[in-house]
């Protein structure tokens, strides 16, 4: 297994920016390329984020799957209000990067699979969401679904509002918006070989907006979602993420 770090300039952030990249320990089919899933980092995370947390190490090596691990830091994977095009990077940018610089991973979206935990999850939803032809799954453990009302509860506990203001402005300002879930899930009409998985313990507090963005998707495409019990949040993720894998092998 190779876990490579690696430093780049992006030129959507205009910044230097890191990201891991991890690649199966394992000899490839003549011609074929490893299968890729893009993982995301929670907020306040950053690429080593999954690294340290959990065993997505050996879960590639085990898989045979490339994964790719980028860091957005506090942007929540979002075109900020006030700040960097986090969200035009992951979308625009990045997937040209890793097929550029590294032919051993693959291209194809029928071997494509986005997740992440937390505001991770959120953002590997809005990207599969925004580019439903570039994925074959995606996946998202115990993630804030609604972001407006995420937007509200931090108002309401007077909790770093600040930066969020910088982020979406307002939650009234997000209603109908890139970051609106709910609203994308709803207007997917040809994404017949895009698969969701979703996982939120009931106490979560994103239980409900989960539940209410599954139905939403029952109804257009091919969706699970799983309520395991509270738990600490890595070992949750980790458990979501070989849920994830079992269901979409047809192993569950």
């Amino acid at each position: 297994m190779a876990l490579l770090a690696v430093n780049f300039f992006s030129v959507k952030l205009n910044m230097n920016c890191a990201l891991s990249i991890i690649l199966p320990d394992r000899t490839r089919e003549q011609g074929k390329r490893w299968p890729l899933l893009y993982l995301l980092h929670e907020e306040g995370g950053n690429h080593t984020a999954w690294q340290r947390n959990t065993r997505v190490e050996r879960l590639a090596n085990r898989w045979g799957m490339a994964m790719v691990l980028p860091s957005t830091l506090q942007g929540c994977y979002t075109d900020m209000a006030n700040g960097y095009a986090f969200f035009s990077f992951l979308k625009d940018e990045l997937p040209g990067i890793i097929a550029r610089d590294y032919p051993s991973i693959t291209a194809d979206p029928q071997d494509t699979w986005v997740a992440g935990c937390g505001m991770g999850g959120f953002g590997a939803l809005k990207w599969a969401l925004h580019c439903p032809e570039r994925f074959a799954a995606a996946g998202a453990f115990f993630a804030p679904v609604d972001i407006a009302k995420a937007f509200q509860r931090k108002i309401d506990a007077k909790e770093d509002v600040a930066r969020w203001k910088n982020i979406w402005k307002s939650p009234q300002a997000i209603k109908g918006g890139p970051s609106d879930l709910e609203a994308l899930a709803g207007k997917i009409t040809q994404a017949p070989g895009l698969r969701f998985y979703l996982t939120c313990p009931q106490g979560c507090t994103a239980y409900a907006e989960n539940q209410m963005l599954y139905h939403t998707l029952q109804s257009r495409c091919d969706v699970k979602m799983d309520a395991p019990a509270q738990g600490d949040a890595w070992d949750l993720a980790e458990q979501g993420l070989c849920d994830m894998h079992a269901w979409l092998c047809g192993q569950a």
